[in-house]
């Protein structure tokens, strides 16, 4: 922003001392309508603005030959550059002729001269140096029926002489258009001069050029990219610009058509007012008024209709409209700069760059000041500024929407990780769903199969009984009773353990683990299970340490050593053998039930845990179960952050390793 604001004040300096000369004291200045410039030195100072008291005859058109035979009336002497509607002494009508007139010394008579004008006098003109016509503008009359306006100024160069007298003969009718000279006349070597002209015109030429340049490049974008009105209102505002520098500067050469030239020139101008504060508004809505913004233009488009009829003075009334406008844009970049807007502090310096040269030129042109026309430099500075805030502006969108376009390629892939990481939870979920489907299925069916065997028993065994009781000897109603007491074991059996699976599903049976001697725990299962085993002559061998202790849950130690001990003696046939050994190992109880039993297929060894595989087997002697056991001994071991493994061959027998941490650990042991 300092580089930016640095090289726009440079630029500034640059173009006000091309456009102004350097005064010192030794310019002469005209006294009476004579200047003297014997000794001003043309080969080392090209040329020379004729400054000063130049003679002035108003409502009179004097040739060369008048003044030789002193056929004029007593001039009034005035400053040059000033309108003759605005002399400070005693100005005269806008409309009227009138009479220009300087003496020139040089000491020069060899070198050729020529004159500059950077407007033609208003409206038309002719120039003679001694009796020589060497310039005009139009055609000079004193009737309005026979004079003819014209932009376009032709001068040719002239020899110098010791004594040039330079007069202009000016006429002007036209409503609403001052008359006389409004800026100085300048003078130098025919080299000079062209080289000067030439400088002009393409100074005027590229600030033209760059108007159009900005004008379609924001149009063009404006096309492309309709989601904002900026820069079609930038462009429409660069546009109108444009019509009224090139109707000052480059129309002339181009249309001989003065009135044509002029309305093309005011149109601009008016209409370049309301549209610069439209495109205000549309960068900053805050701080321009829609109703001020309907004022001024309305303002504007009644003006240009009552200049298409002529009415008076309706320009020096628009001068004061177009003051005002500026005014209340620069009171709006002020509280931009209070707001501390990130814009502010470009779009100020560009408002002061058109405001100033504005105000500059609507002042000169109410011949309030006498001033240079600064407003085609203002004017293009303005736009270089505005045409950074809005390629400012598009490169923060751009980084916007790149950084929003990366953040939605970030958003797409964690939305296909998410999409895959909802795909699969929601296949754990279908796996855990059929798994629940599965042990739901596994659930009734033993149930089922379970109890249909001993409630068949009851029924067959308990109708035997009531139908033949009397004829039944006590030894057979014996066998019968003890079939059924028998059956109703297995059944509460099997009962108890679907009870405790299902209050271990809803978590209803509490963790209360406690420092336990080991040996008890096993001794008191070996006292309930050692009657079965005594049934099949299987010896029952224990070995621990008795003073080994475990942090564990008495209620699940029992129900995990029950059914690994029942399990053992039940697939151990006649006269095998069961071991229980329980060590300690590395801060963990390790307990191995061994037995010499018929042993496990290896495919059925991989589902004995799992609720949802319906593994049912019978023992030695047709003892049947329910497969629970193995389930219920699985999960009361990961209460305890333990594990349980079987290892087993067919006719081998089965050795059955569950590790207990001995303390309270947080994990779990793995295989």
């Amino acid at each position: 922003m300092q580089k930016l604001l640095f090289i726009l004040l440079l630029l500034s300096i640059l173009f006000l001392n091309s456009c102004t000369q350097n005064r010192h004291p030794e310019i002469p200045v005209a006294q009476k309508g004579i200047i003297d410039l014997r000794n001003w030195n043309f080969q080392k100072n090209a040329y020379v603005d004729l400054n000063g008291g130049w003679e002035l005859y108003w409502n009179k058109i004097y040739s060369y030959e008048d003044f030789v035979n002193h056929k004029t009336d007593k001039p009034q002497y005035v400053s040059s550059g000033i309108l003759w509607n605005s002399l400070p002494e005693h100005s005269y009508p806008r409309q009227g002729i009138a009479t220009y007139r300087l003496k020139i010394l040089l000491s020069d008579t060899t070198t050729f001269f020529n004159l500059f004008l950077k407007e033609a006098p208003y409206s038309a003109s002719k120039i003679f140096v001694n009796n020589v016509l060497i310039g005009s503008n139009g055609k000079v009359s004193d009737r309005k029926d026979n004079y003819t306006p014209s932009y376009f100024i032709e001068i040719k160069p002239f020899k110098g002489d010791t004594l040039l007298n330079l007069i202009i003969q000016i006429s002007n009718f036209e409503h609403n258009r001052s008359g006389g000279i409004i800026f100085s006349t300048t003078l130098g070597d025919a080299y000079g001069i062209a080289f000067f002209k030439q400088r002009s015109f393409i100074i005027k030429l590229l600030i033209a050029g760059g108007i159009f340049v900005v004008m379609i490049y924001h149009f063009a974008f404006y096309l492309m990219w309709r989601s904002t009105k900026s820069n079609l209102y930038f462009s429409v505002f660069s546009f109108f610009i444009l019509l009224y520098i090139t109707s000052l500067y480059l129309y002339p050469y181009l249309v001989n058509n003065f009135h044509y030239i002029r309305t093309i020139r005011i149109l601009g101008w008016f209409m370049a007012v309301p549209v610069f504060m439209v495109f205000v508004r549309s960068i900053f809505p805050t701080q321009i008024s829609k109703a001020i913004i309907k004022i001024f233009s309305v303002l504007a488009l009644l003006s240009f209709l009552l200049f298409l009829l002529k009415i008076e003075y309706i320009l020096d009334f628009y001068k004061a409209i177009t003051v005002l406008a500026q005014l209340y844009v620069i009171i709006a970049a002020i509280r931009l700069l209070r707001l501390k807007n990130i814009d502010a502090h470009v779009f100020f310096i560009g408002v002061l760059f058109v405001a100033i040269s504005g105000i500059n030129d609507a002042l000169t042109h109410l011949e309030i000041i006498h001033s240079t026309d600064l407003l085609p430099f203002g004017v293009f500075m303005f736009l270089l500024t505005q045409s950074y805030i809005l390629a400012q502006r598009y490169a923060n969108a751009y980084k916007n929407n790149k950084k929003l376009s990366n953040e939605l390629v970030d958003a797409n892939k964690n939305l296909e990780k998410l999409v895959l990481e909802r795909t699969k939870r929601i296949e754990e979920q279908n796996i855990r769903l059929a798994e629940l489907n599965a042990t739901k299925d596994r659930f009734f069916g033993i149930i089922a199969h379970n109890l249909r065997g001993p409630v068949g028993n009851w029924a067959s065994s308990l109708g035997l009984l009531i139908d033949t009781y009397d004829r039944l000897d006590d030894v057979t109603k014996l066998e019968l009773i003890t079939s059924l007491k028998s059956s109703t074991d297995k059944t509460f059996h099997l009962l108890e353990n679907l009870l405790i699976w299902s209050r271990i599903q809803r978590n209803i049976i509490t963790y209360n683990p406690q420092n336990i001697l080991f040996k008890e725990i096993i001794d008191e299962n070996i006292e309930i299970l050692k009657p079965a085993a005594d049934l099949k002559n299987i010896s029952l061998s224990v070995v621990i340490d008795e003073h080994l202790k475990t942090y564990c849950d008495a209620y699940m130690m029992n129900n995990v050593l029950r059914n690994l001990l029942g399990n053992a003696i039940k697939f151990t046939p006649q006269n095998g053998s069961v071991t229980v050994k329980v060590l300690s190992n590395n801060g963990f109880t390790e307990l191995i039930i061994s037995d010499t039993g018929i042993g496990i297929d290896p495919n059925i060894l991989e589902r004995l845990f799992k609720i949802e595989q319906n593994i049912l087997s019978k023992g030695t002697k047709g003892e049947t179960g329910s497969g629970l056991g193995l389930i219920l001994c699985k999960e009361f071991i990961d209460r305890h952050k333990g594990t349980i493994f079987l290892q087993s061959k067919p006719g081998k027998g089965t050795t059955v390793t569950v590790k207990l941490p001995q303390n309270n650990f947080e994990t779990p042991m793995t295989n």
